[in-house]
């Protein structure tokens, strides 16, 4: 049976020793960027330390993924790295992401935490970082977890645990003291607002790419 998300029952038990990769490189992620969150207090300087950071995550995200999926006896393709519509795709996300990153200024709790200068360079820096983040999380998100998972559990469950996987990932960047009494009201406020909204918005990235098959 293929390692992608295609072709793929909606509900199987097959776990391997290889079924555990997705939640661990997930986890490897998060703890990271938590770790910086809590570690670094100054909004100047986590501004310019997760900004660091961010891509050596997204690179081990990347190679894990292709280092286990090849190990496993599977391809690029298993996947999903196809070059099926990229241009069109690559102009669609970099809208979307800055339309997100535009509704986050409006919100003063990230006010200090994004940074951005109208300038030739800076602005370079931040569509290619913009879209290497992006391909790294649908690499992890949607190649790796549903086409892992679908092989090994079906491509129901694998929808809705990447999608609970991505609607937790913001909780990395939450706060620097999740024992404050403000981080706490931060905290359920996150699971009752963001998590629903991004887990929901994952689940439909994963059925989109159940059926197309390819992370563009």
């Amino acid at each position: 049976m293929p390692i992608g998300a295609r072709r793929t029952p909606p509900f199987r038990w097959r776990p391997t020793h290889w079924s555990i990769g997705p939640f661990l490189l997930w986890l490897v992620g998060m703890a990271t960027l938590f770790l910086v969150r809590i570690l670094v207090k100054s909004p100047q300087e986590y501004a310019s330390t997760v900004g660091f950071v961010i891509p050596l995550v997204n690179t081990t995200y990347i190679i894990w993924a292709v280092f286990a999926t090849f190990q496993s006896g599977g391809k690029l393709s298993d996947l999903g790295i196809t070059r099926r519509y990229g241009l069109l795709a690559l102009a669609l996300g970099l809208l979307v992401g800055f339309v997100i990153m535009g509704l986050r200024t409006l919100d003063p709790r990230f006010a200090g935490y994004l940074i951005f200068k109208m300038e030739v360079l800076p602005v370079a820096v931040v569509i290619l970082a913009g879209g290497y983040h992006a391909f790294a999380e649908e690499v992890l998100f949607r190649g790796y977890f549903v086409g892992r998972l679908s092989r090994d559990f079906g491509w129901v469950p694998a929808v809705i645990i990447s999608g609970i996987a991505y609607g937790l990932a913001p909780f990395a960047f939450l706060g620097a003291d999740p024992l404050s009494t403000q981080q706490v009201a931060e905290i359920g406020q996150f699971f009752t607002t963001v998590f629903p909204a991004v887990a929901l918005l994952g689940i439909f990235l994963a059925l989109v790419y159940r059926f197309i098959g390819s992370i563009i």
